[in-house]
């Protein structure tokens, strides 16, 4: 069992040895719900629009038409 606390600001460190093992990475949105009493975690899938999306704004295209407010409606699925 792998343990690890919540900061003042709710916050929570997820070790490494999981994050390597699901593929989690920076900017990774995450899910919470509770199955059958217990609280799970779980990356959320990012559609396939998005991640064409995100590929086009790091290579410098679609500037215009992504913006940091787009992007993060994106990220949390409000678009």
């Amino acid at each position: 069992m792998t343990t690890t606390s919540i900061t003042i600001k709710g916050q929570v460190t997820v070790p490494k040895v999981f994050r390597d093992q699901f593929g989690l990475t920076p900017g990774t949105v995450v899910e919470f719900q509770v199955v059958n009493g217990l609280l799970v975690l779980r990356a959320k899938p990012v559609g396939q629009h998005q991640m064409e999306a995100w590929i086009k704004h790091a290579r410098g295209k679609g500037l215009k038409e992504m913006t940091a407010e787009r992007i993060l409606r994106e990220t949390r699925g409000e678009d």
